[in-house]
Formats: structure tokens, sequence, C-alpha cells
């Protein structure tokens, strides 16, 4: 996991015009900015040993864009290093 087991996830939606905004918050153990240029990219993995720690195949934001897209949104992401992430 990338949010310790003492971390928070939150997740917060609210209504914007015709949309609806959707927040997820996690504590965990951040992106730096060189990742978060390639995060939605198919098959990315960063190369932080925090990362390489877990399994996965880098697919998971990829696909949460993809969707997100076909569904006419859009998805970003802000995240400093040791502090969390917001998606």
């Amino acid at each position: 996991m990338y949010t310790p087991e003492a971390g928070e996830i939150t997740i917060l939606a609210s209504p914007e015009q015709d949309e609806i905004y959707i927040q997820v918050k996690d504590t965990g153990i951040g992106i730096n900015l060189e990742d978060q240029a390639r995060l939605f990219s198919p098959f990315f993995r960063s190369d932080e040993p925090a990362v390489r720690d877990q399994h996965g195949w880098g697919l998971s934001l990829h696909l949460c864009a993809r969707l997100v897209q076909m569904m006419g949104g859009e998805i970003g992401a802000d995240s400093t290093p040791g502090s969390g992430s917001v998606f």
C-alpha cells in the first residue's frame, strides 16, 4: 500500500454546475514531480523503493484516466513526496 496502515484516505464529492468534482486525498508516500509527469501512462511504475516494494502492473491510474476521459471528464494529480497526494 502506498498509504501506511495508520494513514488516511479521504474521498470528497461536490457538485460543480452540471458536473461532479471528486477528490481522492491520501496521506501516503507522495509522488515526485518527475513521476507525476508520467503517472497516467500505461505500465508506469516509479523507481522509488517504496513503490517497487508493492505489487502492481502500473495500470490502475491509466485505466482510471481512460474511464474519466471516456465520460468527458478530466483527471489530474497533485503530490508532495512524504506528504501524500490528491487526485
